[in-house]
């Protein structure tokens, strides 16, 4: 009897471990007991981007239609018909009188009406800064060559110089004898900046000192009564030694001179007395000159002689606004009054196309360095970007 009790605990002891062992390796060997459980974590990662604070995330102006390519196709005789509008920008409360693209071709300036410059980033159109500092129309603006510096001309009578980094308006200049600043340039170097005023001549100053190194007085040409200009044409050579000029006088003629810029001698008559130039503008090799006159539709091609013109451009129908070849000298663009943007062989006169936009009086035009972009500033208030899509 004591036996069998015996072999009955042993037996009950041995089913106990054996349920203790079978569970236990259960729990251990079980897929979901070695399986991190990732549906528990509450990871929070914070990029970059999550950091910026609403303020500072940036959008275009304007999105839409194609965009700039990544590596930019110089605009040229055989694809000038391909040329199309790559973007449209608004912010502007009045006409842009004047527009201008950085030599790297990333940034634009416009001058409008409004009385302020905006600066732009062609990539994605996005308004970098609004520059407010004329009390008065803006009639003209440029970049320096190394794009740190903007330089424009208002009916303040003053001339401002801005930082491009962050806006900071370093100088103004007013000179009386100025009076209303028509238009400004940078030399080709930099170093100079070209202002015309209304009361008939030319300030050469240095840009960094903002001193007085040349008075350019347009021969024949008041600076009281009538002899106000109310239009310059002013165009450096492409190595900075010469300086073309050409006043539009709503009393009289008016004539194209060429300067030396370092050398105080009398200026070489071009062509004259009995031009009203709207603007003007020198081919990249120093040969032609393009002058368009006020209230003509049509425009010349002159030699740098001044001899009778080469070729008379005609084909628009209201005035040609503003002139400018494109950097490899085979195009030249006309802006015009009639909304349209005119694009013709230099070295046969020929029309390529009209370029249309939304119909707006054209303004100011200016082509980016590499020659892939073509700008236009209208008289609503829009800048065009045209580009190869």
């Amino acid at each position: 009897m004591q036996h069998e009790l015996s072999m009955s605990c042993n037996r009950l002891l041995f089913v106990l471990l054996f349920v203790f062992v079978v569970s236990g390796c259960g729990v251990i060997g079980s897929p979901d007991a070695t399986k991190q459980p990732t549906s528990t974590l509450n990871i929070s990662v914070v990029t970059p981007e999550t950091r910026l604070p609403p303020t500072a995330v940036e959008t275009p102006s304007d999105t839409s239609g194609p965009v700039p390519t990544a590596t930019p196709i110089r605009i040229s005789t055989g694809n000038v018909a391909l040329l199309s509008p790559l973007r449209t920008l608004m912010g502007h409360d009045a006409d842009v009188t004047d527009v201008a693209l950085s030599a790297d071709g990333g940034l634009l300036v416009s001058a409008s009406r409004d009385g302020t410059l905006r600066v732009w980033r062609i990539a994605d159109g996005k308004l970098i800064q609004e520059l407010s500092g004329h009390s008065d129309v803006v009639h003209s603006v440029d970049i320096s060559a190394d794009g740190s510096l903007i330089v424009s001309g208002s009916d303040d009578r003053t001339v401002g110089l801005w930082r491009v980094a962050d806006g900071t308006l370093v100088r103004s200049v007013r000179n009386e004898l100025l009076g209303r600043v028509m238009k400004v340039a940078f030399s080709p170097d930099g170093n100079l900046i070209a202002m015309g005023g209304h009361r008939c001549i030319v300030e050469l100053r240095s840009t960094w000192s903002g001193t007085l190194r040349r008075t350019l007085a347009q021969p024949f040409c008041s600076v009281t009564g009538e002899g106000q200009v109310d239009y310059w044409g002013l165009a450096f050579s492409a190595d900075g030694s010469q300086i073309i000029t050409g006043e539009g006088r709503p009393c009289c003629g008016g004539s194209l001179q060429r300067w030396q810029v370092e050398e105080s001698v009398e200026p070489t008559l071009i062509r004259g007395y009995d031009l009203v130039i709207r603007d003007v503008a020198i081919s990249p090799d120093g040969e032609t000159l393009a002058v368009a006159l006020v209230g003509s539709p049509s425009f010349w091609l002159l030699d740098m002689e001044g001899d009778e013109p080469q070729r008379t451009l005609e084909g628009h129908r209201l005035r040609v606004n503003d002139l400018e070849f494109s950097p490899n000298g085979e195009i030249i663009a006309s802006a015009s009054r009639d909304g349209r943007i005119g694009l013709w062989e230099v070295e046969s006169g020929t029309l390529f196309r009209y370029l249309e936009g939304d119909g707006e009086i054209v303004t100011s035009l200016d082509f980016s360095a590499d020659g892939s972009l073509l700008v236009s500033g209208l008289e609503g208030g829009g800048i065009i970007l045209w580009g190869l899509p």
